[in-house]
């Protein structure tokens, strides 16, 4: 039988009203593979291939019951991501009548409680907020996950090198607790190695067979390559008129390496167009950038049939968020990874199927990485990761949420959390009775006889959100216009009243700071520069 004939009658009549001419290649292995085995699934295919959707057409078709449970969850490293997913799954789901909830700090509180009193559908969530809801509502948490039968991971390689990958699978592992059902797993990345295989599969900690479908298709590349010299500034006027040419004919996404350059990019090409007389549209989209402005450009983006337009963006749009298409991408100086190269280069080409990549450099070392960069992915090697071997804070952290979650345990059961979790049998007994002494000795765990629970020091991590991440975040202050969001910016001693700064591709004179409410108020000007984002930079991989 055929893939297309193996789904049920409402998803076809969902795939006919779209218009498709087939279901892509890895749409019709990963149908096939999910209805004919219990495997789990790695779907490792280009940006663009169709995956959201290889995903979802075989799990919600495998689904026999919709009314016992929240059946399917959706875990994403981006809640711009979520955003995204949210408005396509949402359109395949009417056709089944079945409820798709978002689940983030900016998700609606009441479509939160509506899933909360009866747990159903599919579910879209980030992390964070799954740990928040273990921590802190356990009981919602035991009757919310009960009769989950999927758990789908996207841009997974983007958890396989960091704490916040080490977390999920903490996590995940803690969810199937509820379960009644042993879940399946679907991975999703555009960008694995071969030689990684192995310890993607064992992301899941799954009894199960998991299978690698890969769709090896790639794009033709046409790349052009130039080197300017920067000046004292770190600016090139040579640069920025070559990428000013380019926006004059293509509709493209400009990645450089840090928020300032993305700004001070934004604000040129922009000054350049209204000097000029273009009708192109100059837009900044990167994490200060405030959530309504990057809509703007994301809508813009997506309809504007024909407008052309320019983004400068950090890895903000460098994951899976469908903006449409764009003609090329402009890489300025090194991407921090070929597997970032790769990403972004998905972006285009996706009705002509040829990415075109216009690579310009504006020092030696950074032009010596980019060329490398982009001969090692026209050979198809993409970076290996390095696992993290000893998580030992990530570790110390998951044991207080273990205790937040089931509200105290028998002491005797907390020393045994590396041996009854699969994911922490990587850390020695000595290892973690060390651990747990300093956790006691800081006040993060107090001992009552036998029975552990949180202690003082606990219950002031508790009073911040940032107990449930595991990224660094900036103490940030918001950026006003009259009562208009603008963005937001670590506080530093160049920010002051009567300075000039570029914030969402724009410049604005600082007329007042509020210390304690943490807002800053701005108007409109004509000279100046970016701010001084921490933590701007990227670690090239070797």
């Amino acid at each position: 039988m055929s893939s297309f004939n193996l789904l049920q009658r409402e998803i076809r009549r969902y795939i006919y009203d779209e218009g498709w001419d087939a279901l892509r290649g890895i749409q019709e292995a990963s149908i096939k593979r999910i209805s004919n085995t219990d495997h789990n699934l790695i779907l490792a295919a280009p940006t663009a291939s169709g995956k959201t959707e290889a995903a979802f057409l075989p799990t919600i078709n495998s689904i026999k019951d919709w009314n016992s449970g929240l059946k399917i969850i959706y875990i994403s490293p981006l809640i711009a991501l979520i955003n995204d997913q949210f408005k396509r799954i949402l359109k395949l789901c009417d056709y089944i009548d079945i409820p798709v909830t978002s689940w983030h700090g900016e998700a609606s509180r009441t479509d939160k409680n509506k899933l909360l009193k009866q747990p159903r559908g599919i579910l879209l969530i980030t992390p964070e907020s799954i740990e928040a809801m273990l921590a802190l509502r356990p009981g919602e948490a035991k009757e919310l996950f009960k009769g989950t039968e999927w758990i789908i991971v996207d841009e997974i390689h983007g958890f396989l090198e960091n704490n916040r990958g080490v977390q999920l699978r903490s996590l995940i592992e803690r969810i199937k607790v509820c379960m009644e059902k042993d879940p399946r797993f679907i991975g999703m990345s555009a960008t694995l190695n071969r030689e990684d295989y192995k310890e993607v599969k064992n992301f899941f900690i799954s009894d199960r067979v998991t299978d690698v479908l890969l769709d090896s298709n790639k794009n033709s590349l046409e790349a052009t390559k130039s080197y300017y010299e920067s000046n004292i500034k770190k600016d090139s006027k040579e640069a920025l008129e070559e990428i000013y040419d380019y926006s004059q004919r293509e509709s493209m996404l400009v990645f450089p390496s840090s928020r300032g350059e993305v700004e001070r990019l934004a604000v040129g090409l922009g000054r350049l167009g209204k000097k000029r007389g273009s009708d192109t549209r100059y837009f900044a989209h990167h994490s200060s950038v405030s959530k309504d402005m990057r809509l703007t450009a994301e809508k813009f983006a997506k309809s504007s049939k024909g407008e052309l337009f320019t983004i400068c963006c950090t890895s903000t749009l460098e994951l899976g968020i469908d903006i449409g298409s764009v003609d090329s991408i402009v890489q300025y100086n090194a991407p921090h990874s070929v597997a970032s190269l790769g990403q972004r280069l998905g972006r285009s080409g996706r009705t002509t199927r040829k990415n075109i990549l216009h690579f310009i450099a504006t020092d030696e070392w950074s032009l010596l990485q980019g060329l490398a960069a982009i001969s090692l992915y026209e050979d198809g090697v993409i970076d290996r990761f390095d696992p993290i071997i000893k998580p030992y804070d990530v570790f110390a952290h998951q044991i207080i949420s273990i205790l937040l979650e089931n509200t105290g345990m028998p002491f005797e059961d907390v020393k045994d959390i590396n041996k009854n979790f699969k994911c922490w049998h990587g850390i020695e007994d000595d290892e973690y009775l060390e651990l747990l002494g300093y956790l006691i000795e800081r006040n993060y765990i107090e001992i009552l006889e036998t029975e552990a629970i949180t202690g003082i020091e606990t219950e002031r991590l508790l009073k911040g959100s940032d107990f449930f991440t595991h990224f660094e975040t900036e103490n940030n202050f918001s950026l006003y216009n009259d009562y208009k969001k603008i963005g937001e910016i670590p506080l530093s001693p160049t920010v002051q009243i009567g300075v000039n700064i570029f914030l969402s591709a724009q410049i604005w004179k600082i007329k007042d700071i509020e210390l304690v409410s943490k807002k800053i108020y701005v108007m409109r000007a004509v000279d100046g520069n970016p701010p001084m984002f921490s933590g701007g930079g990227w670690e090239h991989n070797q």
